[in-house]
């Protein structure tokens, strides 16, 4: 039987994340580009290649899975604003200039939803004092503490919002797993 596109693009990432952890890394970017290939427009395997990639430091892959996302209908805006917060959030974490696009777009996101108001603080609209009363969750606790460590805390302060951040266990977020790593090899 053949899969689902969404399907078979999640099978190639995860095969991609163990041949990359196996020094595969050719063989993990074959995976990745298959992945995209197997499911073009599919939110969850390009945010999916984006995450992975991002966190591994591959810039040029991840640009090219965020211009996929953003260039595709058949992505959210939610999972557009998302995609653009990580890259945007990685480029400043890094120390270089975010992606012109992903800047671009959070620049234009004025909704009324909580990505939006993570847009408005990353790009300057919004002040965190503003975002606290609509962090109702341990989800949205994460993400605010996660943008704040990154858009603006001087050191100690940000280990603190990051540690915050794992402690909110939400195991399977892009901010989690970017402030785990991050305590753990500044």
């Amino acid at each position: 039987w053949e899969l689902d596109a969404g399907l078979a693009g999640e099978r190639l990432v995860e095969a991609a994340k163990a041949l990359w952890s196996l020094g595969n890394l050719q063989g993990a970017r074959v995976a990745l580009d298959a992945a995209i290939d197997a499911d073009p427009d599919g939110a969850d395997t390009l945010l999916a290649v984006l995450a992975f990639v991002l966190v591994e430091g591959d810039r040029p892959r991840a640009l090219d899975a965020l211009h996929r996302t953003l260039g595709s209908i058949e992505v959210s805006d939610y999972h557009k604003v998302y995609a653009s917060l990580w890259e945007v959030a990685e480029a400043r974490r890094r120390g270089e200039a975010p992606d012109r696009l992903a800047s671009e777009f959070l620049s234009r996101r004025d909704g009324r939803l909580w990505p939006d108001a993570l847009a408005r603080l990353v790009t300057g609209r919004a002040q965190l004092g503003e975002l606290v009363a609509g962090a109702t969750s341990p989800g949205r606790r994460a993400d605010l503490m996660y943008y704040a460590a990154v858009f603006g805390a001087d050191a100690r302060r940000r280990d603190d919002l990051l540690a915050g951040v794992v402690q909110t266990r939400m195991v399977m977020f892009f901010e989690y797993d970017r402030a785990r790593l991050w305590l753990a090899r500044p």
